[in-house]
């Protein structure tokens, strides 16, 4: 990843769709997270579903509302772990996961 450049974006990431898609699968005993930047924060992810689409677009096509913090508690609880390669200013968070 040392050779991968971060090029910028709209802000933090949609990593709570990720643990919430990694959460509705079965059968998985680890996942991989790869990024630049850390989670949304509650407000983001409401704000975010207003301004982009609506929220009924992510609803109806599986992701209802979720917030990193609770899909990751879920994620935990089912002891998957979670290996993470984070690039620009993803360390904190990242590792933080990863924990």
């Amino acid at each position: 990843m040392s050779k991968v450049r971060v090029a910028g974006g709209c802000g933090n990431e949609a990593i709570e769709v990720y643990f919430q898609a990694v959460n509705n699968l079965e059968d998985v005993s680890q996942a991989i997270l790869i990024g630049d930047i850390g989670w949304n924060t509650r407000d983001e992810v409401k704000h975010r579903r207003q301004c982009y689409r609506g929220d009924a677009d992510w609803t109806k096509n599986g992701f209802p509302p979720a917030y990193a913090e609770d899909e990751l508690a879920i994620l935990k609880s089912k002891n998957i772990p979670i290996h993470t390669f984070y690039i620009g200013s993803a360390k904190k968070p990242f590792e933080a996961i990863s924990r």
